[in-house]
């Protein structure tokens, strides 16, 4: 394992406070704000192995392998259980520490604004070819609006954690609290989940799952329904109007093979079986959008087959 930093490593990031005692960046506890998913700061070192270790993805497209040069633009995708979301500036920080900017947490990539979740990596120390490596001393700049750079802020009150996470616009905070150095480990979800996977899976309770597809692009939807005991209604909203609503009980036909525009991408699907919501199973783009996928599977009972009814989604559609 050499020291340069590339696309789909997966690492810890230390931060520099109080001459590199910080703390490593971490999630912890869930966030229960709409499109969020859990709360960040930083964490003690013995413990940074439990929601401290994140995978770096291009923001503009780069492959895997890749290595990454000064300033350009990343995700940082948090690997607790594997899909921990990704690194997001999310609500103005206002009186809880009134030196920030905006708060930060992790969120699903299909469920809020990607912009949020866009950084500059920004090395201080500069290589000679501009290469990030582990000797690296890096800022990261937040793209969302007025582009705070991530910074530590007042005492965690968690056990076992060390201070609060914010996005930061006080530029004399960056040379003590808002620089940050990466150490490369091994991947934990290996080989359930290879950095090279492309795409997201997991469950929810809610019956609705959205996700980003590209702007202006015809997809095609696919929904079949297994059961002849719960009736399936599912639910096609676009830019958060409904668009369809797509009904049956029985096994005999597929519910429906449609086309539709995506509109500015945002893409959501809703599944009630028998008045209530379905337990949603899904898997999201794992080809790497070449092409893009979306599977999404539903279950009304506890039997944990997800098959009541199945929904399949693809693009783009060229005439």
């Amino acid at each position: 394992m050499d020291n340069i930093i590339r696309y789909g490593d997966t690492v810890k990031i230390l931060n520099s406070y109080k001459n590199w005692e910080g703390g490593y960046l971490s999630v912890y506890g869930e966030d229960k704000r709409a499109g969020a998913k859990y709360g960040v700061l930083t964490i003690e070192p013995a413990f940074s192995n439990l929601g401290g270790i994140w995978r770096i993805e291009s923001g503009t497209g780069k492959s895997v392998g890749s290595e990454i040069i000064n300033n350009d633009i990343i995700l940082l995708h948090n690997l607790y259980k594997c899909d921990g979301g990704y690194l997001t500036c999310y609500g103005e920080a206002g009186d809880k520490a009134p030196p920030e900017l905006y708060q930060v947490n992790t969120s699903d990539i299909n469920l809020y604004s990607k912009t949020t979740m866009l950084w500059y990596i920004n090395q201080q120390n500069i290589s000679r070819d501009g290469r990030i490596t582990e000797e690296g001393i890096f800022a990261l700049f937040n793209r969302y609006n007025q582009r705070g750079f991530l910074d530590t802020y007042g005492d965690a009150t968690f056990p076992n954690t060390k201070y609060q996470v914010f996005a930061s616009r006080t530029t004399t905070r960056l040379p003590g609290t808002g620089l940050w150095r990466i150490e490369k480990v091994n991947d934990p979800c290996e080989p359930n989940k290879p950095s090279n996977c492309g795409g997201e899976c997991g469950t929810n309770d809610t019956g609705k799952y959205c996700f980003q597809l590209p702007q202006s692009i015809r997809f095609g939807l696919t929904a079949y329904v297994n059961t002849n005991i719960h009736q399936q209604i599912i639910k096609v909203y676009i830019d958060d109007l409904l668009v369809d609503t797509l009904t049956q009980t029985g096994t005999d036909n597929v519910v429906g093979v449609k086309t539709y525009t995506s509109g500015t991408g945002k893409v959501c699907i809703d599944i009630i079986g028998d008045g209530k919501p379905c337990k949603l199973r899904y898997s999201y783009n794992t080809l790497d959008g070449k092409p893009g996928t979306v599977t999404i599977g539903a279950e009304n009972d506890a039997n944990n087959n997800y098959n009541d009814s199945v929904v399949v989604l693809n693009w783009p559609l060229v005439n």
